[in-house]
Parts: structure tokens; sequence; C-alpha cells
């Protein structure tokens, strides 16, 4: 597991966080952004469940979850909603253009992008 600290800062439990999950089918990038903006952890986790319980077990309830719709998003969304009972919305990838438009397209800025859309309510849901 691949996921570090940004600047000191650590999760805690009084503001909301909002998780962008860029899917791929061996790993997921993951971003997590508090409601100020700023990325409070991200990293790179590989697509084992194992693995992905005990990474998501280190955020806090009550967080907001976003994953774009891909070729590979049903067995994770379902492991994610139904056995780990996280908020997660299933992005639109036609309708979430600013990716698609960003100059500087990485694993790492899709998460950060999605977390921040999701933040500010942007995201076009499937």
């Amino acid at each position: 597991m691949t996921i570090t600290e940004k600047e000191g800062k650590t999760l805690d439990e009084t503001p909301r966080y909002y998780v962008g999950i860029d899917l791929h089918k061996k790993f997921m990038q993951i971003a997590v952004m508090d409601s100020a903006d700023m990325v409070c952890q991200e990293g790179k986790i590989e697509c084992d469940y194992k693995e992905v319980k005990t990474a998501f077990s280190m955020i806090p309830e009550g967080s907001k979850y976003v994953m774009e719709s891909s070729s590979v998003w049903y067995g994770m969304y379902r492991f994610l909603t139904d056995e780990l009972n996280l908020d997660v919305v299933l992005s639109n990838p036609l309708a979430t253009k600013r990716i698609a438009e960003s100059k500087k397209k990485t694993d790492k800025v899709d998460a950060q992008i999605l977390a921040d859309l999701l933040r500010g309510g942007y995201i076009a849901g499937c």
C-alpha cells in the first residue's frame, strides 16, 4: 500500500472528505480532499479486496467517494458499496469533460480532479 500523507496533514472526523478514485484493472489511484480543497492523502492501491479494505478503513466515516465508470467498475463498485458500505457515486466519463480536457493527464491528476468535482457538486452520475 502506498498512501502517503500530504504536508503533515492527517485525517480527522471534523471536516467532510471527498475521495476521487481513478480505477484501472490492476490498481487504483486515489486522492482524499478535504472541504477546503486540500489534498490530504493520495496513493496507488492494488485492486486486491483485502488491500482496498485496509486502505479505505483509514478514511473517516461520512466521506464521499467518486469513481469514474470504466470497463472494470462493476466489481469494485459493488465491493465498496455493498461490503464496505461507502457512499460511492459512479461518474459518467462522457459528462466529466474536465478530465478529458486536462493538459496534464495522469492517474494522480484524474483522482484529484474527481475528488474536487465531487466536492463542488459537479459530478454527473451514471
